[in-house]
């Protein structure tokens, strides 16, 4: 009998890790949907955003934006996950949604 369950444990693993994978695979692609959408319209952007200045400088200006959403993800993450880890990940999760 302690056979059969460990067969059925260890059938039933692998498909759990694909499911885990899919999730993570399409976590990542959701994640960095906005980036990959940000960088295709950069130009549209920066000429909607920046009419006012030269073509170049609306176009660094745009790419600063979009280097500091780039850096404030993981100095965001570094201070959210500290403040999860030290209160609790739900809190730190309503703190978030404000």
């Amino acid at each position: 009998m302690n056979s059969v369950a460990s067969m059925m444990e260890q059938q039933s693993a692998p498909a759990s890790l694909r499911r885990a994978a899919a999730a993570a695979t399409v976590g990542n692609v959701l994640e960095i949907y906005d980036f990959i959408a940000f960088g295709i319209f950069a130009i549209p952007i920066s000429k909607v955003f920046f009419p006012a200045v030269s073509e170049l400088n609306a176009m660094l200006l745009t790419m600063g934006t979009f280097a500091a959403g780039f850096l404030a993800r993981p100095i965001g993450a570094l201070v959210l996950g500290r403040y999860a880890d030290s209160v609790g990940r739900k809190k730190a999760l309503s703190l978030r949604k404000v």
